[in-house]
C-alpha cells in the first residue's frame, strides 16, 4: 500500500515489476549490494525512485539478508526522505551563505559564490543577481550562474521605473516579497520567456535582498522541472535576503570608515605641509629682513663717505633689492599656506570621541591595547571645526598607541576622558606608555621623539586648538606614561 501511494502505481502494476521505478539500478550496483549482503548481512544506501508520472524523489534503502535453502534473499525497507533531504539542503544553503559573507570583503566577491552555492545546495539550475541602483531608480542584472548562453542572452537586463512591478524581478522589487512561478509558459508574462523556453527551464522563483531602507536587490533562480511553490523555502530565502542586506550595510559602513580615515590622513598630510612651509617661511623671512636692514645701513654709511665709491653703493642697493624680492616670495608662500578661520559648527565632543575610537579601533585592537572611555554626561555643546578637532584627538590617540606599542609593561591601558570645567570642555588622552623625557618644548615645530618623525604633529595640534581659542598641555602620570589634555571654550572666542 505504501509503495502504491509513493509511486503512483496500482497493486497489480507493482507485483512482478523489477526495476522500472529505480532509475539508478545497474547490474554492477546489484552485484555490489549482493556482495555487501553476503559479507555484512545488511546494507543502507541512498537513491532515487521514479513515480509513474515520471517525477523523481529521494529515498533511503535499508536491506537485510537471509538465506533459505542455500539461496540468498533480502527484505528492503524504502523510506521517502524528501523532507529530510530538503532540511539538509536548506541547512547547507544557509551555512554556505553565512560562510561566504564572513569571508568575502565585498558584494562583488560574494555574489557569484552565493549564487553557485545556493543553486547547488537547493538543486536549482540557474541563478541571477539583480542590484537596485537608487540614483537611476533601476534594477540591473549584475551577476549570473553559471555563465553560459542563457546568462549572455540576459546580460545587461535593466528594469527601469516604468517597469516597476513587471516580470519576476520587477514584481519582487516592487512588493518586497518573494515570488514563485511553477511553470514558465509562453503565455505567462516573463522577462526571459523565450530564452527560458530554449533552455528548457520551467520553474522560477525570486526573493528580495532587504534592509530597513527597502529593497537593495533581487536574487532569482530557475529549474528545468516544474516545481510548485514551497512556502518554507520562500520563508527561508527571505531570511537569507535579510542576511545579505546586513552584509551590504556592513560593507558600506566599512567603506565609509575607510574613506573617513583616508580623508583624515590627507588632511593631516596637508596640514603638515602647510605648517612646515609656514615655519620655513617664517624662519627664512627673519634673516632676509636683516639683510635688507643691513643693506640699507651699508648704503647710508657709504653715502657718508667720499662720493668716489659708487660701486659699493650699487652693490648695497643690489643687496636691498634682492632681499626685498626674496622677502616678497616668502610672504607669498606664507599667504598660500595661511589657514583660514575654522568653519565652526555645533559639536558634541562625546560623539566626536566615539567616532575617533571607531576610526582607530583596528590600530588599538591590533596592538592589544585596552581602551577605556569616561565621557561626562554634563559636557555642553561647543562651536568648533569638527574635522580639525577630530584631527587633534586622532593625533593624540595615535601618539598614545605608539607609546604603548614601545613598552613591554602590562597592562597596556589607554583612557580617553571628557569633562566640563567652568566655561570650557576638556578632553584627556592618558596612556601608560614609555612617557616623554622633555615636556617643555614638545609642542614646538620639528621637536620629535620618533626616529622618522617630522616634529610637526603636536605643533599642528597646538595651532588648531589655539585657533579655536583653547589650549593644550601635557603632564606625566604618577605611575608611567603621560596625559595630553586640551580645553575648548564653550563660548566662541577668537584666538589672539
Amino acid at each position: 500500500r505504501q509503495a502504491c501511494e509513493a509511486l503512483g502505481y496500482t497493486r497489480e502494476e507493482l507485483i512482478g515489476m523489477r526495476h522500472q521505478f529505480d532509475p539508478d539500478i545497474t547490474p554492477e550496483r546489484i552485484q555490489s549490494v549482493r556482495q555487501r549482503l553476503r559479507e555484512d548481512g545488511s546494507a543502507t544506501f541512498s537513491g532515487r525512485h521514479r513515480r509513474k508520472d515520471g517525477s523523481l524523489f529521494p529515498v533511503e534503502k535499508r536491506v537485510r539478508a537471509f538465506i533459505r535453502g542455500g539461496r540468498l534473499f533480502s527484505i528492503a525497507l524504502v523510506s521517502d526522505i524528501t523532507d529530510r533531504r530538503r532540511r539538509e539542503q536548506r541547512l547547507l544553503a544557509q551555512f554556505s551563505v553565512t560562510r561566504t559573507l564572513s569571508e568575502a570583503g565585498s558584494l562583488e566577491e560574494a555574489a557569484p559564490r552565493i549564487l553557485g552555492e545556493l543553486c547547488e545546495a537547493l538543486e536549482w539550475d540557474r541563478g541571477a543577481f539583480w542590484s537596485v541602483d537608487p540614483e537611476a531608480d533601476t534594477l540591473v542584472r549584475v551577476q549570473t550562474w553559471p555563465s553560459d548562453t542563457f546568462a549572455q542572452a540576459g546580460s545587461g537586463l535593466v528594469f527601469g521605473k516604468c517597469s516597476f512591478g513587471m516580470g519576476l524581478p520587477g514584481q519582487v522589487w516592487s512588493s518586497g516579497a518573494p515570488a514563485w512561478i511553477p511553470d514558465i509558459t509562453p503565455d505567462r508574462e516573463f522577462h526571459q520567456a523565450e530564452s527560458a523556453a530554449n533552455e528548457g527551464l520551467h520553474a522560477a522563483f525570486a526573493f528580495p535582498i532587504t534592509l530597513r531602507s527597502g529593497v537593495l536587490g533581487v536574487i532569482e533562480f530557475f529549474r528545468r522541472e516544474v516545481r510548485n511553490a514551497d512556502p518554507e523555502l520562500l520563508q527561508m530565502m527571505t531570511s537569507v535576503g535579510s542576511q545579505i542586506g546586513q552584509f551590504i550595510e556592513r560593507t558600506r559602513t566599512e567603506d565609509a570608515l575607510r574613506q573617513a580615515r583616508e580623508k583624515l590622513a590627507q588632511a593631516s598630510r596637508m596640514a603638515t605641509v602647510a605648517e612646515l612651509s609656514a615655519s620655513i617661511a617664517h624662519e627664512i623671512n627673519q634673516p632676509l629682513q636683516a639683510v635688507v636692514a643691513n643693506g640699507q645701513a651699508c648704503r647710508r654709511w657709504l653715502a657718508a663717505t667720499p662720493p668716489n665709491i659708487d660701486n659699493a653703493r650699487l652693490s648695497a642697493e643690489a643687496v636691498v633689492h634682492d632681499g626685498r624680492a626674496t622677502a616678497d616670495v616668502i610672504s607669498r608662500i606664507r599667504a598660500l599656506f595661511r589657514r583660514t578661520a575654522p568653519a565652526k559648527v555645533e559639536l558634541d565632543v562625546n560623539k566626536l570621541i566615539l567616532q575617533v575610537c571607531t576610526l582607530m579601533a583596528d590600530d588599538i585592537h591590533g596592538k592589544l591595547i585596552s581602551l577605556e572611555t569616561q565621557l561626562a554626561q554634563d559636557v555642553p555643546m561647543i562651536k568648533a571645526d569638527a574635522v580639525q578637532v577630530q584631527q587633534v584627538i586622532v593625533n593624540l590617540v595615535r601618539n598614545a598607541i605608539e607609546a604603548l606599542s614601545a613598552t613591554s609593561e602590562l597592562p597596556k591601558s589607554l583612557l580617553i576622558r571628557s569633562r566640563h570645567d567652568e566655561d570650557s570642555v576638556m578632553v584627556d588622552v592618558q596612556d601608560e606608555g614609555t612617557g616623554l623625557a622633555n615636556l617643555e618644548n614638545i609642542f614646538e615645530p620639528f621637536i620629535t621623539t620618533k626616529e622618522t618623525g617630522m616634529g610637526m604633529g603636536l605643533a599642528i595640534c597646538r595651532s588648531i586648538v589655539e585657533a579655536h581659542g583653547g589650549r593644550i598641555w601635557v603632564v606625566r602620570n604618577e605611575v608611567r606614561g603621560v596625559t595630553f589634555s586640551l580645553s575648548l571654550p564653550t563660548e566662541t572666542r577668537d584666538a589672539t
